[in-house]
C-alpha cells in the first residue's frame, strides 16, 4: 500500500511576515507623567431634540434628562473607575442656576428652547436646580468618580458690543457662588456624595453670544468683516476669559478656602470636600493657539490649575467624505505636536512668573468627529483606530488627562444612551485606564537593522501614512485583574 503524499506546508500568513519587519523599542527613562486618573468622559447638556445633519442622538442623554440613578449607568462607570466625569458643553453658557439661595437668588429659570419635539442644533435657556446637582453628586460618589463642573461663563456679559471696555464687561459670579456653597454644604452633610474635584471656566469661547468678535462690525455670517479686528478681538477674548477665570478662582476661595501648596500632582489634589479645594480649569478652547494661550496664561497667572482645550481630529461627522478612511488611517502626529506646544506654553508662563510648578494640560473634550459624531461609525470598532493612538500620543506629549466626548449622548458615546451597553471605545478606555500607569516611556517601531538603542522622546518614528500600528509604552499600573473583567455585551 502506497502512503498518501505529504500535503504542502501552509503559506506564511501575510500578517506574520509584516510583523517580522519591525522591532518594538522601549526606552527606560520617563518622557512624561500623567495624572493618577488619565481617563475622563463627559456628560453634556444637550436636550433630547438636539439634532445634527438630520440625526437626533441625544434622547434622554443630556445632564438635565439622563437617568442618573440607573444602576446600569453606575455599573458602567465603576468599570471605568478611577474616572473623571467632566460635566459641560456648548449649552452650559445658556443655563441658569436657580433656587440655590443667596443674595442673587434666581426665580426666573427658563427651560431649553425650542422645546421638544422641534429639532434644533441651537438652543437658549436651560435650568439647573438643586435636586439635579444633588443627583449628579450622588452618582459621582457611588461611582467613585472625580467630578469637574464647567460653569456658565457669560452671566452678566454681552455689553462689550455696546462700547464698554473689556474690564467693564465683567462676568457675574453670583450664581456660581450660590452653586458652590450648595455643593460644599451637601458634601459636608452627606459623606456618600462626591465633592467637586474641579470647576472649569469656559467652553469653546465664542460659540455662544457674546461672541469673540466683541468690537467688530459683523457680516451676515456672524463673523468679523475685518481680519485685523477679528485678531484683536480674539486677543481681547483671551483677556476676558482670563479675568473670568480669576473671578471664579476668587469664588472657589470664598467657599473652600485658599489654595494649598501642591503635593503629588495626582488624585490627591482637588476635591472640594473634607477640606480640599476644587481645582480651577479653563478655558476649553476649540483648539490650541500659542499666541492667544500666552496672553491668557500671563493674565490668568496662578489662578489656573489646568489648561484645557478641545480636539476633534476627524473633522465633521457628515458632509466631508472619507470619515471611515480617516478613522482607520489616523496618525496622531498633529495631536502630539499640539500637546507639546501647549506644554511648552504653560512651562514658559510658569518660568516667566517665577512659579515652581506649571499648570497641567488636559484635552477637555474629544469625540473624534464633531457635531455629535456619526450615527453608525462613531460607535463602531473603526472609531477605536483613532481613539487608542490619540490617548497614547497625548500622554507621551505631556497631557495629564484626556476627556472623551461623551459617556452617554451623541454618536460618539462610550455607552448606548438607552441600554447603557458598552460600545467599542468603552473597552479602549477601560484597558488604557486600568493598565497604563502614570509614567510614560518612549516607544517606537523600527526595522531591526536600525539598531537596538533605546529611543529618546524625539526619536524618529515610523513615517506618517505607513501601514503600521502606533506604539506607546507606560510603566504598568499595579492592577487587580478582576477590575478588568468587562461586561459581556455585543458591540
Amino acid at each position: 500500500r502506497t502512503a498518501p503524499p505529504t500535503p504542502p506546508a501552509p503559506p506564511t500568513p501575510p500578517a506574520a511576515a509584516a510583523a517580522a519587519d519591525f522591532a518594538l523599542l522601549v526606552g527606560t527613562k520617563p518622557v512624561a507623567t500623567t495624572d493618577d486618573v488619565f481617563i475622563c468622559a463627559t456628560l453634556d447638556w444637550w436636550p433630547s431634540n438636539k439634532c445634527d445633519y438630520g440625526h437626533c442622538q441625544w434622547a434622554g442623554a443630556g445632564l438635565l434628562e439622563a437617568p442618573l440613578d440607573d444602576e446600569r449607568l453606575l455599573r458602567a462607570m465603576r468599570y471605568l473607575a478611577p474616572l473623571t466625569l467632566r460635566v459641560g458643553g456648548t449649552s452650559q453658557d445658556n443655563v441658569t442656576y436657580a433656587r440655590f439661595g443667596g443674595a442673587a437668588e434666581q426665580t426666573d429659570c427658563p427651560p431649553f428652547s425650542p422645546a421638544p419635539p422641534q429639532p434644533s442644533a441651537r438652543f437658549s435657556g436651560g435650568c439647573l436646580l438643586p435636586a439635579r446637582i444633588d443627583s449628579l453628586l450622588s452618582l459621582g460618589g457611588d461611582a467613585r468618580a472625580r467630578l469637574v463642573l464647567s460653569i456658565n461663563a457669560v452671566v452678566g456679559r454681552g455689553n462689550a458690543s455696546r462700547g464698554l471696555r473689556p474690564e467693564e464687561d465683567a462676568w457675574d459670579p453670583a450664581q456660581a457662588l450660590a452653586l458652590l456653597r450648595h455643593v460644599a454644604a451637601r458634601a459636608a452633610a452627606s459623606p456618600a456624595a462626591s465633592p467637586l474635584w474641579g470647576v472649569e471656566y469656559g467652553n469653546e469661547p465664542g460659540h455662544v453670544p457674546p461672541s469673540s468678535y466683541v468690537f467688530c462690525e459683523l457680516g451676515s455670517d456672524g463673523r468679523a468683516r475685518s481680519e485685523a479686528c477679528a485678531w484683536q478681538s480674539a486677543r481681547t477674548a483671551a483677556t476676558l476669559q482670563a479675568d473670568g477665570l480669576r473671578a471664579l478662582d476668587d469664588a472657589v476661595t470664598a467657599v473652600f478656602g485658599p489654595r494649598r501648596p501642591p503635593t503629588g500632582g495626582g488624585a490627591d489634589e482637588g476635591g472640594g470636600g473634607g477640606g480640599r479645594r476644587p481645582l480651577v480649569l479653563g478655558p476649553a478652547w476649540t483648539s490650541f493657539s500659542a499666541p492667544f494661550a500666552n496672553d491668557y496664561l500671563r493674565r490668568a497667572g496662578a489662578a489656573l490649575d489646568i489648561l484645557t482645550y478641545h480636539a476633534y481630529p476627524l473633522g465633521p461627522a457628515y458632509g466631508a467624505p472619507g470619515l471611515l478612511a480617516r478613522m482607520l488611517g489616523y496618525r496622531p502626529t498633529r495631536a502630539e505636536a499640539t500637546m507639546r506646544a501647549a506644554r511648552a506654553s504653560v512651562d514658559a508662563a510658569a518660568r516667566a512668573a517665577g512659579r515652581a510648578r506649571a499648570a497641567r494640560v488636559w484635552i477637555g473634550e474629544s469625540g473624534g468627529a464633531y457635531n455629535s459624531g456619526h450615527a453608525e461609525l462613531s460607535g463602531s470598532l473603526a472609531n477605536s483606530f483613532w481613539y487608542a493612538p490619540f490617548l497614547g500620543a497625548n500622554a507621551r506629549a505631556g497631557a495629564a488627562a484626556v476627556c472623551r466626548q461623551t459617556l452617554i449622548g451623541g454618536g460618539y458615546a462610550l455607552l448606548n444612551r438607552s441600554t447603557f451597553a458598552p460600545r467599542a471605545d468603552f473597552y479602549i478606555a477601560a484597558l488604557f485606564g486600568g493598565l497604563m500607569g502614570r509614567v510614560v516611556l518612549a516607544a517606537q517601531l523600527v526595522a531591526p537593522a536600525a539598531g537596538a538603542a533605546p529611543p529618546s522622546a524625539s526619536a524618529p518614528r515610523v513615517a506618517d501614512g505607513a501601514p503600521t500600528p502606533s506604539a506607546f509604552a507606560h510603566c504598568a499600573k499595579p492592577v487587580s485583574y478582576t477590575h478588568l473583567t468587562l461586561p459581556t455585551k455585543r458591540i
